[in-house]
């Protein structure tokens, strides 16, 4: 790998499964410091151990837990993916 984000501070939400978790893994790889944070728990943890970062449980839809995760960048904060995914069905599917 190349580094090139070598020194950026990462936060990375949906971060314990599917695309953000890959989303984590790859810029841990090349060098950002990930803040991987989603709903928490052992999924989340084992998400952050393989970027190389850190978790913050929560919710993306409270505003309180984004603060949170936005402060757990320590001031720095150069590149966001928002890889969190709801669904909402107002209707059955056909």
């Amino acid at each position: 790998m190349s580094r090139r984000l070598e020194g950026r501070k990462a936060l990375v939400t949906g971060a314990a499964t599917g695309m953000g978790r890959a989303t984590a893994e790859l810029f841990g790889r090349e060098g950002a410091q990930v803040v991987a944070f989603g709903h928490g728990g052992e999924v989340l943890e084992d998400a952050a151990r393989a970027s190389g970062g850190m978790a913050v449980g929560g919710d993306i839809t409270d505003a309180g837990d984004i603060a949170r995760a936005i402060d757990a960048c320590g001031g720095r904060l150069d590149i966001v993916v928002n890889a969190a995914g709801v669904m909402i069905l107002d209707e059955p599917r056909r």
